[in-house]
């Protein structure tokens, strides 16, 4: 899009005020003619709005996060309890009534998904009667990729290498008995709908005793047991800790997966976040850690990816890329991805983790003068005006 060019209009589902907002229409003004319209999730979930009063002929339409807005969260629950959540813990009515916001508190993830899911297919139908338009996600793909174990059937389906996955147990002696079946030393298990580490355990088993990291504390309320994550990683080595720690968590539906050990640099396991824009690796964070979790809400620390990618060596290196684009394709759908991955302690195999439909908030990751947002912009609406110049500025080749 050019100076000149004719106004465009890029409606931005999301969270008003968030981050990913502002450092979205932080990029966009590089663009004159292009007009971010915001529209809240929250407004469109209580009925205060509807796309088709919205969408002109000619939008283009960006469904972001619904994260990091308790109203929204608690709207989704709401919609949640309409739509079938499965048979994991879910709240009544009444305990939605009563809620307040807990800094942390894990709620019920099931009955979140089965209302994200809903929303979502409420869009899609607002949609489907709105002057024609372009979508940059489509609605399954989001969904499947918030399903870890949808996720990964459907990459080791595409023979990408994924670690193997034994999907749901109902409570922590039948993970136990499978893992010592298998013969899996170690093992991760994850909240299934689950973001940002939410309930990760990383367990070594072995003969005689445990250990477990885990960033989820239990609280009790009464009867009920009500589960917390904090940015701490704790280290559990007591068997009834760790027995209530993985009990709680399995009554939320959990994806359970084998714990491949990753590669260190500079004395600390790291992991790589690979956002692909239209199917091809942009931006890439290494991701250090003195504990499993690597999540850089955690304050991890970034390492420097140029290291990384020489400690790796090309071969390797460029296999994991062509991982990452096989992976961007079969979540198609969407025009920009997050992917998690992984090297061995090796450096001559990896796999891919995770994929995240919202996995572009990467701040001052820069590649050509752009962020993520930046990126995304140019490769929906062509390069901005003040390219060049600004590539120059961050000292990176255009």
């Amino acid at each position: 899009m050019a100076r000149g060019e004719a106004f465009v209009r890029l409606i931005v589902i999301g969270i008003a005020q968030s981050r990913r907002s502002t450092l979205l229409k932080e990029a966009a003004v590089r663009w004159p003619a292009l007009s971010v319209i915001e529209v809240a999730w929250i407004d469109l979930l209580d009925g205060r709005l509807d796309l088709r009063s919205v969408v002109q002929r000619g939008d283009v339409v960006r469904i972001d996060s619904p994260g990091r807005d308790f109203a929204t969260e608690v709207a989704l629950l709401r919609l949640g309890l309409q739509n079938d959540p499965g048979d994991a813990e879910i709240p009544t009515h009444a305990q939605l009534d009563a809620l307040r916001f807990e800094r942390g508190r894990l709620l019920w993830p099931a009955a979140w998904y089965a209302g994200f899911c809903a929303a979502l297919r409420m869009l899609a139908a607002q949609l489907s009667q709105c002057p024609p338009h372009r979508l940059t996600s489509d609605i399954t793909t989001i969904c499947t990729a918030f399903d870890k174990s949808a996720t990964n059937r459907q990459l080791a389906g595409r023979g990408i290498s994924v670690p193997a996955a034994i999907g749901r147990v109902a409570n922590f002696d039948e993970l136990v008995d499978r893992c010592r079946s298998l013969r899996w030393p170690q093992a991760f298990l994850k909240i299934a709908y689950g973001s940002s580490g939410t309930g990760a355990v990383a367990l070594r088993i072995g003969a005689d005793r445990m250990q477990a990291w885990t960033t989820t504390e239990v609280a009790t309320d009464g009867s009920s047991a009500l589960l917390y994550n904090t940015r701490a990683v704790r280290m559990l080595s007591s068997i009834g800790d760790i027995r209530q720690v993985i009990g709680c968590l399995c009554r939320h539906v959990v994806h359970v997966e084998r714990w491949i050990p990753k590669a260190g640099v500079g004395g600390k396991a790291f992991d790589l976040r690979v956002v692909t824009i239209g199917g091809e690796p942009t931006h890439i964070v290494a991701r250090l850690s003195n504990s499993p979790m690597t999540n850089l809400h955690l304050l991890n620390a970034r390492g420097d990816i140029h290291r990384v990618r020489e400690r790796c060596g090309e071969a390797s290196w460029n296999s994991m890329l062509e991982s990452c684009r096989q992976s961007a394709s079969s979540f198609g759908g969407c025009h920009c991805i997050g992917i998690d991955a992984l090297f061995a302690p090796t450096f001559r195999h990896h796999a891919v983790l995770e994929v995240n439909a919202f996995g572009d908030l990467l701040p001052g990751v820069m590649v050509n003068g752009m962020d993520t947002y930046a990126a995304q912009l140019a490769a929906l609406f062509g390069q901005p005006a003040d390219w060049v110049s600004a590539a120059a500025g961050t000292g990176e080749a255009a």
